[in-house]
């Protein structure tokens, strides 16, 4: 990006655009918005993302074509929504030589960078998980958002799975602080899920291998008893697989649900080990399993 560009996406996005080319656990650029574009600033950023799709058009042919071969295998396997966001989970982790902060930016297409370099953040991971699921499933409306993580309480709070995670020490990783105000503007990026045929939205983190779900403006970690997570916003622009700009707001309505018993019997700690413990089985990396089948 030029420094016109830079001085550009200052003018229409603000300070917090700036403060993310070097702060720690930041997605992409557009996640930093705090309020929805006008037409103006929608325009700029549409152009932006086509020009690049057009730039990157081999890589995003070759990403493509590699998605679809790993995800119609994975359509083989008949898993249900929670393993299958497991099964996603661990082959990213089995795949990727580890978490790295970088400051390359490609708008609209974060999955490229993890594609080619087989590293990255949680822009790239979370834009890579929406790919393959809105490809395995459109009814599943992935959405990249932008979230506040309370990192301490995830680790000390949450249940997170026992997925063997690896990090890549650069100079990006060290804390950047003071910059902008994170609480506000969010500081990690994760998935929004709906689940087919239930009034419900999951949170994947597949950074952290973490499950939650939305309860209003909320998201309530499985196995936790502190917020480990909060809902910057519900409205964020995204672009579709053709590159279509389409706004997506993030279902609220699980407060329906009766009870959170409910939703923690489906997805909550004993649901994902067992899960786990099945993809583990399919992986061939654990036979017992099927002792319990």
């Amino acid at each position: 990006m030029t420094y016109e560009e830079i001085q550009k996406m200052v003018k229409i996005f603000g300070f917090a655009i700036v403060s993310g080319f070097g702060a720690t656990l930041v997605p992409s650029l557009y996640y930093m918005v705090n309020k929805l574009p006008s037409v103006e600033e929608h325009n700029i950023f549409k152009r932006k993302v086509n020009d690049n799709a057009t730039k990157y058009s081999k890589q995003i042919n070759e990403y493509n074509k590699y998605i679809s071969q790993y995800c119609d295998e994975i359509k083989k396997l008949n898993l249900s929504d929670l393993e299958l966001f497991i099964k996603l989970f661990d082959d990213l982790w089995k795949h990727i030589d580890g978490y790295y902060i970088t400051r390359h930016v490609i708008l609209g297409f974060e999955r490229l960078y993890l594609y080619k370099e087989n590293k990255g953040c949680c822009r790239h991971f979370v834009d890579d998980m929406v790919a393959k699921l809105n490809y395995i499933n459109p009814k599943y409306n992935a959405t990249r958002i932008i979230v506040y993580a309370d990192v301490d309480n995830i680790f000390n709070h949450a249940y997170y799975l026992p997925i063997k995670r690896r990090t890549l020490l650069n100079k990006h990783n060290e804390e950047v602080s003071g910059e902008y105000d994170d609480k506000k503007y969010g500081n990690h990026a994760v998935c929004a899920v709906d689940i087919p045929g239930k009034n419900i939205t999951l949170m994947l983190d597949p950074t952290n291998n973490v499950i939650g779900y939305f309860k209003g403006k909320k998201i309530i970690t499985f196995g936790g008893n502190k917020t480990s997570y909060k809902y910057i916003k519900k409205e964020n622009y995204i672009t579709n697989k053709t590159n279509t700009f389409i706004k997506h707001e993030v279902k609220t309505g699980i407060n329906k649900l009766e009870l959170d018993g409910k939703i923690n019997g489906l997805y909550g700690k004993e649901a994902q080990e067992q899960a786990y413990w099945k993809v583990s089985y399919i992986d061939g990396e654990n036979k017992g399993f099927q002792k319990s089948l």
